[in-house]
């Protein structure tokens, strides 16, 4: 009997069930997401004549957190006349956030480590966003640190402090926890003989030393196994944290990937715990709003780049504004591409083979009548299930100082890391919204009996291509890898660094920034 393909891919995801099915009535929501069907358009063609024609110095194609960085780098400069074609309703890429009439929350990104103090352009951005103030050392404002208690994990029955596993854990466990934290600590100190750390924000500045890079030609589950790491509590906690930050399983990313989410990282604050996080109810799309007041850029929302020209006199590019079913043309002196690398390729009609793959993501944000309890530790900020699918949920109104918090949103994250992801795509785009909202429910329900009969709405939106994903030797060929670009195009985007973090698409911002201005003439700063 022929299978349907609407049967596979229900067979595929074993269980996308709907809530319904559990005995459950309906709940409220809707699906959302990036404009896919409109980004889609670009392959199939047949895009009007333009009827319109506008100008700029630079047209920023993107206004994601690199495309809003680069803005910011140009105006500085003084480069006023920049124009920002974003194909969704606003700009913030994966730092998308929301509101409802209990919170805001976010769609995407949630948190921001606190920078290394050598992290200079960032902490100055910081600055400007009254973050923090700047002295000899970084001071954060207390109401943006990650309020306590900040995580928890559901063992057995019971809410641990921490995402590290400790209830069952036995004894020989508890050794390989302390002698992986140890490894990682030499890690974080480390340099190799070129006098650079090996690991390091922004990846580009990052040791070549040989030794260093060899790390990216394996897995990160391979490296533990080498290093003689059998302990299942401490191979999920791994697993957990490449997922997190990569979108990734452990027995895909790479050891170079792995090893960077915790060596990386040497932050030092003023009163404040080097391993705090800065985070807000809408999570980063706080930081997007306060980039966005500082840019005040032209956005040409809806609209989708279809057609790039370059000449001696500068670069055409072609534009469907999907609100008015029109074309447009800009004629610029110079284009940022601050969009994926695939979108790149296609506009420069670049067909070489890459490394890049792209994470897809389902995130869910959950209207609560009454907030979540649970035994041991009180709601967290994060809050952790071990051995799920999903990566667990964070709670936007952590940060509130109001005092008792009544309804609330928990945002839930699930990245699709076991399923290859043209599949997983195909699965999330294919299931409905009941179908979606049970993935959550389920373990909602398991975790949460006293939410029965509590749940408002669930809300589901899908990123397709979330972030690149930084399989072994996929990194340090990505920060190598030429792109054929034509003159006066230049690119900007976290995967140029082969990892999908805040910090590396507001690096790529201004190297992208910082070629423009080289291009018309003017002079740049040394680090980038």
């Amino acid at each position: 009997m022929k299978i349907s393909r609407r049967a596979f891919i229900a067979s595929s995801l074993c269980g996308l069930v709907a809530f319904r099915a559990l005995g459950k009535p309906p709940i409220e929501g809707a699906v959302w997401g990036a404009n896919h069907a409109l980004a889609h358009r670009r392959s199939s063609g047949g895009f009007p004549a333009p009827s319109s024609h506008r100008t700029a110095d630079v047209v920023i194609v993107g206004g994601g957190v690199a495309g809003l960085s680069a803005a910011r780098r140009l105006r500085a400069a003084g480069i006023e006349r920049v124009l920002m074609v974003e194909l969704e309703a606003g700009v913030g890429g994966n730092s998308l956030g929301g509101q409802n009439q209990v919170s805001a929350y976010p769609w995407g990104a949630h948190y921001l480590p606190l920078p290394n103090n050598s992290n200079e352009a960032l902490l100055e951005f910081l600055r400007e966003a009254e973050v923090l103030t700047l002295g000899h050392k970084p001071q954060y404002r207390e109401e943006y640190l990650c309020a306590s208690p900040q995580e928890r994990l559901y063992m057995y029955g019971k809410w641990q402090e921490g995402l590290v596993p400790q209830r069952g854990v036995d004894g020989a466990g508890r050794a390989e926890i302390v002698r992986f934290h140890q490894l990682v600590d030499e890690y974080q100190v480390k340099k190799g003989r070129d006098g650079r750390y090996y690991f390091e924000i922004p990846v580009r500045l990052s040791s070549r030393d040989p030794e260093a890079l060899a790390l990216d030609a394996i897995t990160m589950e391979r490296w533990m196994r080498d290093n003689n790491f059998v302990s299942p509590e401490l191979h999920w906690y791994v697993n957990y944290c490449c997922r997190d930050d990569y979108g990734t399983s452990y027995s895909d990313a790479s050891a170079w990937a792995g090893l960077h989410y915790f060596a990386s990282r040497r932050a030092d604050p003023v009163g404040a715990s080097p391993d705090n996080v800065l985070t807000w109810s809408e999570g980063n799309y706080w930081l997007v709003k306060k980039l966005k007041k500082i840019v005040e850029p032209e956005v040409s929302a809806h609209s989708l780049v279809y057609g790039l020209e370059s000449s001696t006199s500068g670069v055409q590019v072609a534009c469907f504004d999907a609100a008015t079913q029109a074309s447009f043309r800009v004629d610029a002196r110079a284009c940022i591409l601050a969009v994926p690398h695939f979108v790149r390729a296609r506009l420069c009609r670049d067909t070489r083979p890459t490394p890049y793959t792209y994470a897809p993501w389902i995130v869910a944000n959950v209207t609560l009548r009454k907030p979540p309890t649970g035994e041991g530790v009180p709601l967290s900020w994060d809050n952790v299930v071990y051995n799920s699918p999903l990566l667990g949920y964070v709670h936007a109104q952590h940060q509130s100082l109001s005092g008792a918090v009544n309804e609330t949103v928990i945002t839930y994250y699930y990245p699709l890391s076991h399923y290859p992801p043209d599949l997983a795509r195909m699965i999330a785009y294919n299931a409905s919204l009941s179908e979606l909202q049970g993935e959550f429910l389920r373990e909602i329900e398991k975790v949460h009996p006293e939410l029965d009969g509590e749940i408002a709405r669930v809300d589901v939106w899908i990123w397709g291509h979330a972030m690149s994903r930084p399989t072994p030797n996929v990194l340090w060929p990505t920060n190598s890898f030429e792109e054929r670009l034509p003159p006066g195009v230049f690119a900007a985007h976290s995967d140029q660094s082969g990892i999908s973090i805040f910090e590396e698409a507001f690096y790529q911002g201004i190297v992208s920034g910082e070629a423009v201005l080289k291009h018309f003439g003017k002079g740049g700063v040394s680090w980038v």
